[in-house]
């Protein structure tokens, strides 16, 4: 999904850098989210809340998208 808005919301000279941007960001996620796991395990906390408290706050975050249909 990033990769897809991405490609139609920046224009062709800066999409080499926000391609790279959200790789980097992609990488460090895919290795903090192990972290988080296994240190909300520990806790009494369960990591299924924390992750679906992002996964909200993630569909939120489609409401302030741009429609890019037709640009």
């Amino acid at each position: 999904m990033q990769f897809i808005y991405l490609a139609e919301a920046y224009p062709v000279s800066i999409r080499g850098n926000g391609y790279a941007v959200v790789g980097i960001v992609n990488s460090i996620g895919r290795i903090t989210s192990q972290a988080i796991v296994l240190e909300l395990e520990r806790t009494s906390f369960k990591p299924i809340y924390f992750f679906m408290f992002i996964c909200i706050l993630a569909l939120v975050a489609t409401f302030w998208m741009e429609e890019t249909l037709g640009k």
